[in-house]
């Protein structure tokens, strides 16, 4: 009775609790590590194109915000006339 019944029984919830971690491992490695991951690389893929935007010069600034405000008035003016 032993061997049949309780073994049997611990044997269920023992493949029962593994079928289980395997699902929990799987959800651990997909959605708790990977997507972030791969959120995190974007972001930084993101600042590195950016970054050589960035030169810390006012004047490539001051240029930038210039050639917009240019942009913007020829936009303006077309849609007026």
């Amino acid at each position: 009775m032993d061997r049949i019944l309780i073994d049997g029984l611990l044997h269920a919830i023992a493949g029962w609790t593994m079928k289980l971690g395997s699902g929990a491992v799987w959800f651990e490695k997909w959605g708790i590590d990977y997507a972030p991951d791969k959120f995190g690389d974007g972001v930084r893929a993101t600042g590195d194109s950016v970054k050589i935007v960035q030169s810390g010069k006012i004047q490539d600034y001051l240029m930038l915000t210039i050639s917009a405000l240019v942009v913007v008035a020829i936009i303006v003016f077309m849609v007026i006339n």
